[in-house]
């Protein structure tokens, strides 16, 4: 409940605000202060050699970004997978999983086993010991960090970055007061950016945010991407449904992921969105959520949901509520696809891989 609140609080910085929420702002940009120390202190043991890092004997490449969740980490480790496999290369993926007590995968590393089902993922907060693992099981060459940036203990030979274009820097502010997981300044360590989903900010913020980061970080070289819908899983009947040129009329979307505006505005691109529910990022939804999901709908006569499909995962359970009520839900099917840079990013795999 106080998580759900201290997320809404700081989601939306445009809210009227009474005293309470004044004061529990304050309260948190003095705890990001604190928080700022503890990461000057831990920059500085590296520096210093107090805190070192583990050399595995195989490549590791490292995807990552700066704030929580939501730049597209998942479709970037899928579409960078698929391209070293195509290259020959024995691939593994490591996933820190945030799952529930007493489970070590959540719905991040249950999606990419289902995405690539003939590369072995494997979840751990360790991932020292689950990248041995791999190693050992699976006589793996080369290893996909995901979320690495900030896993430093693990050395790599190419740390990548994205950085969602709709929402760059979330509200600028370090956790817990925002969502920056370190200073804009620790970007240096990156050796290359993505600029993600750019298909959905307008052309002049595009350019606004090329000139930022050309400005701050001048000799790093950057890509773009874009996020593209591919098509609707029907999570009930379990085929595809093509998006194409169709619009959907009338329908709910929910979502529990890092930045559920990237999300609103891409179904928007192919359907009208008449309510959005959001959730936290790997929020685990209750059957409480999923009855105020479903009487809105019968409220208003709509017949179709649609989620991302890490809330799928999740969400798969309650499937028979929604077929009781005669509902529709769908996930939507994202793809990866480099727009400027692609040659950038062939050479770093090429160097990294041959090296």
């Amino acid at each position: 409940m106080f998580r759900d609140y201290l997320y809404t609080l700081l989601i939306d910085e445009k809210r009227k605000e009474g005293i309470i929420e004044k004061g529990v702002k304050l309260l948190l940009f003095l705890l990001s202060g604190v928080y700022y120390l503890v990461l000057q202190i831990r920059e500085i043991c590296y520096f210093l050699g107090i805190l070192g890092t583990v050399r595995l004997p195989i490549k590791v490449i490292s995807i990552g970004n700066i704030t929580l969740g939501g730049t597209g980490k998942t479709p970037m480790v899928e579409f960078l997978a698929e391209r070293l496999k195509r290259r020959g290369k024995k691939v593994g993926v490591l996933v820190q999983g945030y799952g529930e007590k007493g489970k070590g995968e959540d719905e991040e590393a249950r999606l990419l086993k289902e995405l690539l089902s003939d590369i072995p993922v494997l979840a751990g907060k360790n991932r020292i010991k689950t990248g041995k693992e791999a190693i050992e099981r699976y006589a793996v060459d080369t290893l996909i960090l995901d979320d690495g940036f900030q896993y430093r203990c693990l050395d790599r030979d190419l740390d990548i970055v994205l950085i969602d274009a709709t929402c760059p820097f979330a509200n600028g502010y370090l956790l817990p007061r925002g969502f920056l997981r370190e200073p804009l300044k620790g970007l240096k360590r990156a050796d290359l950016l993505i600029l993600t989903k750019i298909n959905l900010i307008e052309e002049d913020e595009l350019v606004r945010l090329r000139k930022c980061l050309h400005r701050q970080f001048p000799s790093l070289p950057f890509l773009e991407a874009e996020y593209k819908p591919l098509f609707l899983i029907d999570l009930i009947k379990g085929d595809r449904k093509e998006i194409g040129s169709r619009y959907f009329e009338k329908v709910l979307i929910f979502s529990a992921i890092g930045n559920p505006q990237a999300f609103l505005r891409t179904v928007r691109t192919f359907s009208q969105v008449e309510k959005e529910f959001r959730f936290p990022d790997h929020y685990q939804f209750k059957s409480t959520d999923v009855k105020k999901i479903i009487d809105f709908c019968v409220s208003k006569q709509i017949k179709s949901v649609i989620c991302t499909e890490k809330d799928a995962i999740k969400i798969k359970r309650f499937i028979p509520l929604f077929l009781s009520h005669s509902l529709s839900i769908f996930s939507l099917r994202m793809r990866m696809e480099i727009k400027r840079g692609r040659e950038k990013l062939d050479a770093f795999i090429h160097s990294t891989i041959t090296d």
